[in-house]
């Protein structure tokens, strides 16, 4: 705080690896010792923000040198070491570029120590990749001109304190946003971006980029103006099994929900793998609650044999159903105001049902229900029954 301009306060960059914190502690320049970023912003200038760089010394810090731009915000912030040198670049996206897009500057911290421009460029999305997987760090730029309605993703390599486009693929610029671009595993072999694009009223199509002979592909979408890979909600791809690989998220109808009107539709999420082989490779069924904030993982051996159904006047809980045997209910999970928690258990009680609180807030409870015994139904029947453990390992808590 002593080594702040006057009138600064600190503040925290929007995107970046490192978490929500306004001061990071690395070692920028390579010689063993720890630097300091802390980035501000002006208190009596909204448009003005920057960083300083600090020196550890014998226990003391000392201030190195400090950018300041105007700006709208930090949007951006990544160090890494672009050119092999051993030193660290400073890579900060600053908020109010032209067109829908942001500026991004490349800074180094030279022999003088002190931080000199090596590059900038405006930009929509900005990622530090790794394609190639070489362990040689590649700067990846969507630029989306949101008047023309063009849009470019490009890769850059840095050298001799340059930035040089490698390669660029044209993408759709005729899109409301982009909801997501995120780089890591695509499969076993490969790394890419995955990118979700915001499209009519409420829709969204994904497309994945790799590199391949050293040019930049799209393996989902061979046309970027006719997307194959859309959904009717916009969806967000993560490794969402834990096995470090990206999965992409397409929505599907239910079986036999096929007269259901979309707005009462209760949609499974289907997880979806690109294999080395090229091909894509359902993994996993989600259900989403998004006003309750919970995603229940259904058993695999629920994959299309059983349907969803949406139970009571507001859609407060969801039931699972054989699909040969849709009277039947393998499952409900239900959200029950906390004013009515004892009411709802005592009703249970007295029917006999099993359940489980998967959990319990200050105004709801969610609770899994098994309203009845399977134990008379054929053996098809019984063999979708899901035991307390799998629901329970099922269930996630979400935020959005």
């Amino acid at each position: 705080m002593q080594q702040l301009p006057p009138h600064s306060k600190l503040v925290i960059p929007d995107n970046g690896p490192y978490g929500a914190t306004a001061i990071f502690i690395k070692d920028i320049i390579g010689d063993g010792n720890r630097q300091v970023i802390a980035f501000f912003t002006n208190e009596s200038d909204e448009f003005e923000y920057g960083y300083i760089v600090l020196r550890e010394d014998n226990g003391k810090w000392e201030r190195l040198d400090q950018v300041t731009v105007p700006s709208r915000g930090i949007d951006f912030f990544q160090i890494a070491d672009l050119d092999g040198d051993g030193r660290k670049e400073i890579i900060t996206g600053w908020k109010g570029g032209v067109r829908g897009r942001n500026e991004l500057q490349i800074h180094s911290v030279n022999h003088e120590d002190k931080l000199e421009l090596d590059g900038d460029m405006l930009y929509t999305k900005i990622l530090v990749t790794d394609l190639d997987s070489n362990n040689k760090p590649e700067l990846f730029n969507l630029s989306w001109d949101s008047e023309k309605m063009v849009a470019e993703a490009a890769l850059y390599d840095f050298h001799d304190g340059q930035m040089v486009k490698q390669t660029a693929v044209d993408l759709d610029g005729a899109i409301n946003g982009y909801a997501q671009v995120v780089t890591g595993k695509v499969n076993e072999e490969r790394q890419g971006i995955v990118i979700v694009a915001d499209i009519g009223a409420h829709s969204s199509y994904t497309s994945m980029l790799i590199k391949e002979q050293g040019k930049l592909k799209d393996v989902l979408n061979v046309d970027p103006l006719n997307p194959e890979f859309s959904n009717a909600q916009t969806t967000l791809s993560e490794d969402v099994n834990g096995d470090g690989i990206l999965e992409i998220d397409r929505m599907k109808e239910p079986p036999g929900t096929e007269d259901i009107p979309y707005s009462d539709m209760p949609f499974i999420h289907e997880w979806i793998q690109w294999t080395p082989q090229g091909k894509l490779k359902p993994v996993m069924d989600s259900f989403y609650s998004f006003e309750n904030n919970y995603r229940f993982d259904l058993p695999v051996r629920w994959t299309d044999q059983v349907t969803l159904q949406y139970i009571g006047d507001n859609k407060e809980g969801i039931s699972f159903r054989p699909l040969r045997n849709p009277e039947i209910s393998l499952l409900e999970i239900k959200m029950v105001p906390m004013s009515g928690k004892s009411q709802e258990i005592e009703k249970w009680k007295k029917a006999g049902y099993q359940f489980v609180s998967l959990r319990e807030g200050k105004d709801k409870w969610i609770v899994g229900i098994f309203p009845e015994s399977l134990n008379e139904y054929p053996s098809a029947i019984q063999s979708l029954a899901i035991s307390v453990k799998e629901l329970v390992s099922g269930f996630k808590d979400t935020k959005f």
